[in-house]
């Protein structure tokens, strides 16, 4: 007959470990409860039981107080991939190690390396609690927990293929960067439709400053009248002083007789400048910059609107194509939500009827939580799950056996000799000494 696959805990010998001074238990790879008071050192041997196992049950102060050291050694064995196999695990306490020191022997009394590495290789994972992963489902008042929810499916996503966990994996970043993206393209819509909703033109001149003013032919006007004004200036300036020169040097000729003709031909010379200043003159006018300038400042306010409608133009035409972004994001996020799904629906779990999404879990199709479930299926299921998560080591805690019902415990117990684990239930009674009963075949 050929031997069930799986290994079990032979035996226990603990010493000066929390408040037990000495205890050996021949468990034999049978289930057991572990029965007494509160503080009588039911969960201590627990504890013992798993510490070597997994290091998150090591308690802060394992040594029995007014001791210096303490032990544990639990052996394991039974048939591990179609060969038996025997190991005994050491834990050693003192000051040093806190924590501490693992030791690992095989059937032949042989060192075997490796350590905790070797053990989480051939054991797994045993930290899955049934009630703390039920209870992580829902909050105190009784409604679904989301976050608890979120644990549950992290927990349930171990018994999924590693390929179908990296596929996973891909998705999840992928909708975070997606949901990322579009959350950034969201916040420029808004900041562009504040943009676009906080000017203040009327339609009329929105249509009126839809096109820009050439100032550089207002500029090069202003440029020949300025021209035109400094040589207005300079034949004003030479008109306004011969009309001072003149009578003066007709002075000087009434007293300068000898110089009458030289003075004559510069009079003559200059009443001739002077005709001629005055013909221009009286055939010109006076250039003004002045309406120039306010033209020019005309032309600057309008081309001004003119780029804040431009403005408002462009934001349109970005708040249309960051919308498209957007709804391309808000596709793909669903695209890979029902990639999920279907990832989900095609990874069937341990316990038939049993299905999970990025939402939450159900069971044949309703929440999987108490209250749309009987009490006994939820802890039923939870057991399941907690046989999938550890095909290696067959063992089962229930760290808390009075919250279940006789029925409950009874589905337990013949669940775990059906699928060839073993069973360890914590039960609180009025034992003074702890008592360990165990459950025979």
């Amino acid at each position: 007959m050929k031997k069930e696959e799986g290994i079990k805990v032979l035996s226990l010998v603990v010493e000066n470990f929390k408040n037990i001074e000495k205890t050996e238990v021949d468990f034999a790879g049978r289930s057991a409860t572990i029965i007494g008071k509160n503080g009588a050192g039911k969960s201590s041997l627990i504890q013992a039981i798993c510490s070597p196992i997994d290091s998150n049950y090591i308690p802060a102060k394992p040594v029995k107080k007014g001791e210096e050291r303490g032990s544990i050694e639990l052996t394991i064995g039974g048939s591990l991939h179609g060969e038996e196999e025997t190991y005994t695990l050491g834990l050693h306490f003192s000051e040093k190690h806190k924590k501490g020191r693992i030791t690992v022997t095989n059937g032949e009394g042989e060192k075997v390396n490796g350590g905790k590495q070797f053990i989480s290789d051939i054991v797994g994972n045993i930290g899955f609690d049934i009630q703390e992963f039920i209870k992580l489902g829902v909050t105190s008042s009784g409604s679904i927990s989301k976050p608890g929810t979120q644990e549950q499916i992290e927990i349930l996503k171990k018994l999924m293929p590693k390929d179908v966990l990296k596929q996973m994996h891909d998705l999840d970043k992928e909708f975070k960067d997606v949901y990322e993206a579009r959350a950034d393209v969201n916040r420029d819509i808004s900041h562009a439709k504040s943009r676009l909703e906080g000017h203040d033109f009327s339609q009329d001149e929105l249509e009126r400053y839809n096109e820009v003013v050439d100032t550089e032919g207002i500029v090069s006007k202003m440029t020949n009248i300025e021209k035109e004004l400094e040589k207005y200036n300079k034949v004003f300036s030479t008109v306004d002083s011969l009309l001072d020169s003149i009578p003066l040097k007709q002075e000087r000729l009434a007293l300068l007789e000898e110089k009458v003709e030289a003075l004559h031909a510069e009079i003559t010379a200059d009443i001739d400048k002077l005709d001629k200043g005055e013909v221009w003159l009286a055939n010109k006018t006076k250039p003004s910059i002045e309406a120039m300038n306010i033209e020019l400042s005309n032309a600057n306010i309008h081309n001004n609107k003119v780029k804040e409608v431009k403005s408002l133009q462009d934001s349109q035409i970005a708040i249309r194509l960051l919308q498209e972004n957007s709804e391309a994001n808000t596709e793909r996020l669903d695209k890979i939500k029902r990639e999920k799904k279907q990832i989900f629906t095609s990874s069937p779990l341990p316990v038939k009827g049993l299905t999970f999404d990025e939402e939450g879990i159900y069971f044949k199709g309703l929440p999987f939580v108490e209250g749309q479930h009987p009490s006994s299926t939820i802890i039923s299921i939870g057991a399941k799950i907690g046989m999938a998560l550890n095909p290696n080591l067959r063992m089962l805690v229930i760290k808390d056996g009075s919250l279940l019902d006789k029925k409950t415990l009874k589905w337990l117990v013949t669940q775990c000799e059906k699928e060839n684990y073993q069973l360890f239930v914590e039960m609180v009674a009025d034992n003074e000494e702890v008592e360990i009963e165990f459950i025979e075949r």
